[in-house]
């Protein structure tokens, strides 16, 4: 017997669009049960590209500019709509690399010291040293004088000796070193002696070879220009045979502004205060 709401198409007939409407129709239908994983998958891998330079699997990065490597990854969002047949979405992530390089130009002050260069001595200068500025290795020079005049003429850097109104003599001598080369000056008898006659005579040696001698008088002083080079004892002898047997200071031998010539690049030690 038929039923009364049986009709054509109806039961097993029943066509595949109204399951299709049935179940669109339902919460828990097959449908909406498949939708979710497919949703998830898709957001999920859009924003692994976003993030991370590729979704799901990740794309192939594109080269960046030269510099140093970074990496991102950044989850892909998660979808999970669930009716009566129950779904999970799937889960996106992406990563993208990246490489660059750079320059910087370092800068930097800093503060230091070298140290102090040697002082080269000079070798080629040459330099002139008053006799008076020696002290005598032997001998003495002894004199009241206090204004020598020869010839007018103050002098100056003087040695001075007393002469007596008798027979005297003396040597003074000098240490040399064999460090220079002329000796220079003027010698002879103080304006202001008290004799007029007097003429001493002066001998200059050089390591015991007599260099020059001179015999000067009142107003006529004898001029020095000696070579001594290589003179290791300089020694200035006086004679005088004057005597009229009184015995008083008869005169005074001066030499006025003697100086010694340096070898090249000697510098003598300054002079002795005494």
């Amino acid at each position: 017997m038929t039923e009364p709401n049986e009709g054509p198409g109806s039961g097993s007939d029943v066509g595949a669009m109204d399951h299709v409407r049935a179940a669109l129709q339902t919460p828990g239908g097959k449908i909406l049960a498949v939708v979710p994983p497919v949703v998830a998958l898709i957001v999920g891998g859009a924003l692994g590209a976003i993030f991370g330079g590729g979704g799901g699997g990740g794309s192939t990065p594109s080269a960046g500019a030269p510099g140093p490597t970074i990496t991102v990854t950044a989850p892909g969002a998660t979808s999970a709509i669930s009716g009566d047949g129950g779904g999970t979405g799937a889960t996106g992530t992406g990563t993208g690399t990246g490489t660059g390089t750079g320059t910087g130009t370092p800068t930097g002050t800093g503060t230091g010291s070298q140290p102090a260069t040697p002082l080269t001595p000079n070798t080629t200068e040459i330099g002139v040293v008053p006799l008076s500025d020696l002290t005598p290795a032997g001998g003495a020079w002894k004199s009241q004088d206090a204004n020598p005049m020869l010839n007018g003429t103050l002098q100056q850097f003087t040695i001075a000796q007393d002469l007596q109104d008798a027979n005297n003599n003396g040597d003074v001598g000098y240490n040399l070193g064999r460090d220079y080369t002329k000796f220079t000056g003027l010698i002879g008898l103080d304006d202001n002696s008290a004799k007029s006659t007097l003429h001493p005579t002066i001998e200059i040696d050089g390591d015991g070879d007599k260099i020059a001698t001179f015999t000067p008088t009142l107003g006529h002083p004898a001029q020095i220009n000696l070579d001594v080079s290589g003179v290791l004892r300089l020694d200035i002898k006086y004679v005088s045979l004057d005597s009229d047997g009184i015995g008083s200071i008869a005169g005074t031998l001066i030499l006025g502004n003697g100086q010694l010539t340096t070898v090249a690049g000697y510098h003598p030690p300054p002079p002795s205060s005494s």
